[in-house]
């Protein structure tokens, strides 16, 4: 399959620097590799990530780095969905201003074998899809299929935006993730967008082994699927 040049997305917030030297060091070793690896970060993380930029450098990456407005941190609480959401924004709106097709959106706690991006590309070009998603150990006793390691085509992410979605029952809140209702669209459209493009929306699957460092020095496996 023909290799395509493509970029990475990645949220980090401070709760997440633990795993940042791993996940930086396993991109580096990404077949092939990602021209950019872009990030929305809060204040505290910038510094922290500058300091590592020299072993992008070395590897030939270039290294974007966006934070969030004070307006946003001000009315927002740490670790909270719409900080993830505006983060995602952020990234998305990037992705579709680049002059590139694709993108890979990782979290930082997301720990893939190297072929990901290669193995990834060579699904949505046979199965002509817009986005494949790679399953994640999920911090329960699942897996997951939501956007933290998942590769898109640019036509995805103008479709639709990162937004949560609430409901108030009987006095209790409850909500749908950014990722979840990012994707309900997505593969809801698929006759839609079949009909316009001629490509199908998502594929998902456990298409290579991947692990999850759910917290320091804890690390959750997900082996891929055997044909």
């Amino acid at each position: 399959m023909k290799t395509i040049d493509y970029i990475i997305l990645t949220p980090i917030a401070p709760h997440k620097l633990y795993s940042l030297d791993r996940f930086l060091k396993n991109i580096t070793l990404f077949q092939p590799l990602a021209k950019e690896i872009v990030f929305c970060a809060e204040p505290e993380c910038v510094g922290e990530i500058l300091k590592r930029e020299k072993i992008l450098k070395e590897k030939g990456i270039k290294l974007v780095v966006f934070t969030l407005e004070p307006e946003v941190l001000s009315k927002t609480e740490p670790t909270c969905l719409e900080r993830i959401k505006y983060s995602r924004e952020h990234l998305r709106y990037y992705f579709i201003s680049s002059q590139f097709q694709w993108a890979l959106w990782l979290d930082s706690d997301i720990i893939p074998e190297p072929n990901i991006a290669q193995v990834l590309m060579d699904v949505a070009q046979k199965e002509k899809v817009l986005a494949v998603t790679n399953s994640y150990p999920g911090r329960g006793d699942f897996s997951w299929q939501g956007i933290g390691c998942t590769l898109t085509h640019k036509a995805a992410c103008t479709l639709t935006r990162f937004e949560i979605g609430y409901i108030l029952w009987e006095g209790e809140e409850k909500h749908l993730s950014e990722d979840f209702c990012f994707f309900a669209i997505l593969d809801r459209g698929e006759p839609f967008i079949k009909k316009w493009t001629g490509w199908g929306s998502r594929k998902t699957d456990t298409f290579v082994s991947v692990w999850h460092e759910i917290k320091p020095g804890v690390d959750k496996f997900l082996e891929k699927r055997r044909n």
